[in-house]
């Protein structure tokens, strides 16, 4: 992580190379001496500069690109190669009680054969209460339109949830939000002790091959 300009334009880069199974009910060798079809070399790497700061003391605002390159090393079903392009920006006031958002996600998936890509485009507004530092509600809606390799989808999504802090080592987050697919969901639940944690988590949304 480089920072360009104090406090203004960063510039993140990660590389991870892993080698993994295709299929978990292939041939699965304990070690890595005996090779087999099912096993595949990964290797991401991911360039992302940004810009982030406060436009007032209670309204920050964040624009990101991120670039991924992916190689799914002679998968089975051909895509070995994806280049992943999302485009990320959002503007937040900090509820004093209240405040707000608004966020643009724009993913794009362009494939080795350059015949294929998938593009997802999505725009949401958000409304937060916070009556005190405990609980926080939020209320949101927006637009979105996806174009995928045989069908496109399109249309309005809304959604609402609520964070929970009681203590500082017990945290509680549940988000749900009508999609085009229908519903999806978050729901997370942390608490640490001196000597154990405890974690609770559900979820249920879209993601990709590349993401995979």
């Amino acid at each position: 992580r480089a920072e360009v300009m104090e406090n203004f334009f960063f510039v993140e880069a990660t590389a991870s190379v892993q080698q993994t199974y295709y299929n978990p009910f292939g041939p699965t060798p304990p070690g890595l001496v005996n090779a087999t079809d099912n096993r595949l070399t990964t290797s991401t790497y991911r360039v992302s500069p940004y810009i982030e700061g406060f436009l007032t003391n209670t309204i920050r605002y964040r624009l990101q690109n991120d670039n991924v390159w992916s190689n799914l090393g002679s998968s089975p079903i051909g895509d070995d190669r994806v280049y992943t392009n999302r485009l990320f920006g959002s503007i937040d006031r900090d509820p004093t009680p209240y405040g707000g958002g608004i966020d643009v996600d724009r993913p794009e998936y362009r494939f080795e054969d350059r015949s294929r890509t998938q593009l997802l485009e999505l725009a949401r507004v958000r409304a937060i209460y916070q009556p005190d530092p405990v609980w926080r509600f939020f209320v949101s809606g927006g637009y979105e339109r996806n174009r995928f390799t045989l069908s496109e989808y399109g249309g309005s999504i809304y959604g609402l949830g609520f964070q929970w802090r009681p203590t500082e080592r017990t945290r509680v987050d549940a988000l749900w939000e009508h999609r085009f697919f229908g519903e999806s969901y978050l729901f997370e639940f942390d608490h640490r002790t001196r000597l154990a944690s405890f974690t609770l988590g559900a979820s249920r949304n879209i993601s990709s091959y590349p993401q995979e």
